[in-house]
């Protein structure tokens, strides 16, 4: 058997198969929703931000989003569903759940985002299931929807 004719049969077979592992390993965790108007709190790991951490918590903190036009905000959530990788899993009120699949490794990270109409505010919470680090993509996760939205 040559080398290209490996390449060509098993490279693909072992990818498929690790994302098969990598889907069988990583189920919905229970922890998804929310608790008296909160987010689970992030795990100790560096995979995970939430605008619901407390503010000395640099390593899971990020800025809730604020808005003006509470309409607006939330069909602009719900087109969220249309990008890439997105996935609306459930919507109740003004609290979002999202699976959003990375593109290369196909890992399935969580996105939680709950409008407080109150205080034009939106909390957000991003998590990977898998890992310890992220390498920071939950984090950018969060600036991407933050420009993706139309906040003031």
């Amino acid at each position: 058997m040559t080398k290209k004719y490996f390449k060509m049969i098993y490279i693909p077979i072992a990818w498929l198969v690790l994302i098969l592992i990598i889907k069988i390993s990583s189920p919905r965790p229970p922890s998804i929703g929310l608790t008296n108007n909160k987010f689970t709190p992030c795990p100790t790991s560096s995979n995970c931000v939430s605008s619901m951490a407390p503010p000395g918590d640099q390593s899971h903190y990020v800025t809730p989003l604020s808005f003006k036009d509470k309409d607006l905000i939330k069909s602009q959530i719900l087109e969220l569903k249309e990008l890439n990788g997105y996935s609306l899993i459930s919507h109740e009120n003004n609290y979002f759940y999202f699976e959003c699949i990375t593109l290369l490794m196909r890992y399935t990270d969580d996105l939680e985002i709950l409008i407080v109409p109150e205080q034009n505010l939106i909390h957000i919470r991003s998590a990977s299931r898998l890992g310890h680090s992220d390498l920071g993509a939950n984090r950018k996760r969060v600036e991407f929807i933050r420009k993706q939205l139309t906040l003031q």
